[in-house]
């Protein structure tokens, strides 16, 4: 989804036709920070019952794109899901926050460009695109249809009864 979202953005608006397109504007799987490593656990588990380990100044972030519209001084920190849930809309504020951050601006190349928090996904049920219009900053989300996805068990395996017997 997040490839289709830039594919969208640059062939169909036409808004570059940069040949670094996919590694300056639309870029993804943008990491900031170092993750905690936790390669001492099984010498520290006894002592603890668990692994506490130091803080770092900036944790270990992927925002699943980034995209830098060449016409405007912002960037779009973009979080992809299937279905809008509490998961995308914590990810995607989490993003904006963390974005904000001088290390992670210098790290990612954004200079002083304004962070937008953004959310793709294929359903986005309504108290969830509330929220997103809610909350401050604002989350715009992108998506396919205003639903809620049936969970997996719902559905009939190959070769059972009709989903209407089924429920």
């Amino acid at each position: 989804m997040t490839n289709a979202l830039g594919a969208e953005l640059r062939e169909r608006r036409h808004l570059t036709h940069d040949r670094n397109y996919w590694t300056t504007i639309f870029r993804t799987n943008v990491h900031v920070g170092r993750p905690a490593t936790y390669k001492d656990w099984k010498k520290q588990f006894e002592h603890y019952n668990g692994f506490i380990i130091p803080t770092k100044p900036l944790t270990g972030y992927k925002a699943d794109a980034i995209f830098c519209p060449i016409d405007r001084d912002e960037a779009w920190t973009i979080e992809t899901q299937f279905e809008l849930n509490y998961e995308a809309v914590g990810q995607a504020l989490t993003y904006w926050h963390v974005f904000n951050q001088p290390q992670a601006r210098d790290k990612a190349g954004l200079g002083k460009r304004e962070i937008h928090p953004k959310i793709v996904c294929l359903a986005a049920p309504q108290d969830f695109l509330a929220l997103c219009h809610a909350v401050q900053p604002k989350i715009q989300v992108f998506y396919c249809e205003e639903a809620n996805v049936t969970p997996k068990r719902y559905w009939p395996k190959a070769g059972s009864m009709d989903l209407e017997k089924k429920l």
